[in-house]
């Protein structure tokens, strides 16, 4: 029995997120493990922008497509990444609340272990990343790997 047999790879687009799609692609080549990358639009922040009269309908409705185009862009770089070492991944592009959405995700992919980058506390859009990403931690019904390393960019080359 394999204690792990499937990873949720959870990113944003910042280069904490792409330093762990590079750990996370390295990891599941080693240990043969089945990688699913996953890609939140967060329309929960979008619809409270609308709520708060922020924007508009109009406008969030671009904001969305926006994000939705980042997030395609994003997993599209993952799955080359992931070419170069041979490992195949699953995208997944979900809208929603970010935690929830990385909850579902482990739940109907069977996944045994969910990673994420690394964050940092800030007053920008990377706060919100931390609070979701600490709600997935008390929360995950499954282990949750924090890469921490810093660049490993060098690393990934020679793997």
């Amino acid at each position: 029995m394999k204690l792990i047999r499937n990873a949720l790879l959870v990113i944003s687009g910042t280069q904490a997120s792409v330093n762990a799609a590079r750990y996370a692609i390295m990891l599941c080549k080693e240990m043969d493990i089945n990688l699913f990358v996953l890609y939140v639009i967060d329309t929960a922040t979008i619809k409270e922008l609308m709520m708060s009269n922020i924007f508009i309908e109009e406008e969030s409705k671009e904001y969305e497509k926006s994000l939705e185009m980042d997030g395609e862009k994003y997993l599209n770089m993952i799955e080359e990444m992931a070419k170069t070492k041979k490992q195949k991944i699953t995208k997944l592009l979900k809208k929603g609340m970010i935690s929830t959405e990385i909850i579902t995700a482990t739940k109907d992919n069977r996944i045994d272990l969910i990673i994420l980058g690394e964050w940092q506390e800030s007053k920008s859009r990377r706060d919100l990343i931390s609070m979701e990403s600490r709600y997935v931690l008390a929360n995950a019904e499954v282990s949750v790997l924090v890469v921490k390393e810093g660049d490993l960019e060098r690393t990934f080359k020679k793997f």
